[in-house]
């Protein structure tokens, strides 16, 4: 082996060490990152929109790449270390043991070990450098690990006995059309049915769709008194309390009520907790399994622009799952002024539209043109609404009641203080 050659392999080596070691690092850099810093990373950086959103729609995708080419770099890496070592002129008077221990030193220590826990250190700034790269790699690697996919699942259908292969995944269409079945023919009561059925539409609401919005959302302020803070505390009874600074949109913390109230000697801010924020478009069911796997139990929903919108807890998503319309005699629903109109529209049979309106405490206040209070009753094509319950600030409560006009729409102000129900 001549000199320069020996010289390439080592240069070749070295890249492949300093490849690696991006990956490696990058995994963990990555999914160590907050929702703010990935917020960040695409505000300072446009061009790594595509990737992030990639990234937050589906984080499995953008881990294989990083372990297939992590996997692709380090074969090369160990054959080569194997040749140097084998054909160079030390390798004579190398023990096998210490070649073993040098390249185990390299592939655990220089390309895994040491870029982990300086991913860890700084994780958004290495994502910032290693993301770029990756996102170049990616449509290569991923036809790579299609193809080694697609092989993988022939060679195991081949392989495996007929008897004890796994039934294919049903799709959710299929999945619902059981559900209908099994109650048609008695297997599910209906209310297990309409159960099932919220569950599998949970797949498609957002934080947005599920939280409590800004303006029914308790919070404190950072500069009252204690006694003031517990005064307040009392009154509303939350277990979790966000605490902000000048607006709510300026959040410090979340206060543990019960801590607090326990041991209140020190000022209520110095017990704070620091908070979560989660994107409006989160998925609730992601939500709800990061709820199921970390403590704090409450999560702040904040816009694209990163102001607050709500607050979210895991109640919240089950009492999404649990529906916000009652179900009454003769067509008629009980509901929530937050229900939402295309919750709504599934309950009725028809559609509730209306132009950057979600619920339909807002749709009957667009439609009347101000806060009606209770008793109040508007009739639309198809459908009777009665104002059940109204507050000072918005409508609480409705009741709705299916009809057969198809005439234009009507609007009626009868202030009743009891309405039927």
């Amino acid at each position: 082996m001549t000199v320069a050659v020996f010289a390439l392999l080592l240069a070749v080596i070295s890249v492949l060490i300093f490849c690696s070691a991006l990956f490696s690092g990058l995994e963990t850099a990555l999914f160590s990152l907050k929702s703010h810093q990935l917020r960040r990373l695409e505000a300072n950086h446009p061009k790594l929109t595509k990737f992030i959103q990639v990234f937050r729609e589906n984080p499995r995708r953008v881990l294989h790449v990083l372990l297939l080419g992590d996997g692709l770099v380090k074969v090369p890496l160990v054959v080569l270390c194997l040749f140097v070592f084998w054909r160079s002129p030390f390798a004579v008077r190398v023990p096998q043991w210490l070649v073993t221990l040098v390249i185990f030193t390299i592939i655990v220590v220089l390309c895994d070990l040491i870029p982990k826990l300086l991913a860890l250190s700084a994780p958004y700034r290495l994502s910032a450098i290693g993301a770029f790269t990756l996102q170049v790699s990616m449509p290569l690697l991923d036809r790579v690990g299609h193809t080694l996919e697609s092989v993988s699942a022939a060679l195991v259908d081949l392989l495996t006995p007929a008897n004890v292969r796994g039934r294919p995944r049903l799709s959710g269409e299929e999945l619902e059309t059981l559900v209908e079945i099994g109650e048609e023919e008695g297997a599910l009561h209906q209310a297990e049915a309409e159960m099932i059925q919220e569950i599998m539409k949970l797949g498609d609401k957002t934080a947005k769709d599920c939280m409590t919005p800004r303006v029914d959302t308790f919070m404190l302020p950072d500069d009252l008194t204690n006694e003031e803070a517990i005064a307040r505390l009392r009154e509303k009874r939350h277990r979790r309390v966000p605490v902000y600074a000048d607006t709510p949109d300026q959040l410090v913390g979340i206060l543990d009520v019960k801590t607090f109230l326990l041991d209140p000697s020190e000022h209520y801010t110095e017990k704070l907790i620091a908070p979560s924020f989660v994107p409006e478009t989160m998925r609730a069911l992601d939500l709800l399994k990061l709820f199921l796997t970390h403590a704090q139990g409450l999560a702040i929903v904040v816009d694209e622009f990163g102001g607050t919108e709500g607050i979210i807890t895991s109640t919240d998503i089950v009492e999404e799952i649990l529906s916000d319309a009652e179900p009454l005699e003769n067509g008629k629903f009980l509901v929530s002024g937050n229900a939402r109109l295309d919750d709504l529209s599934e309950h009725l049979g028809f559609d509730l539209e209306a132009d950057g309106i979600d619920t339909i405490g807002g749709f009957v206040f667009n439609r009347l043109g101000y806060l009606p209070p209770s008793g109040t009753k508007l009739e639309i094509p198809r459908l009777g609404i009665t104002v059940r319950r109204a507050g000072r600030k918005r409508i609480e409560e409705i009741l709705l009641e299916k009809t057969t006009a198809t005439g234009s729409d009507q609007a009626s102000t009868r202030h009743n203080n009891t309405v039927e129900s």
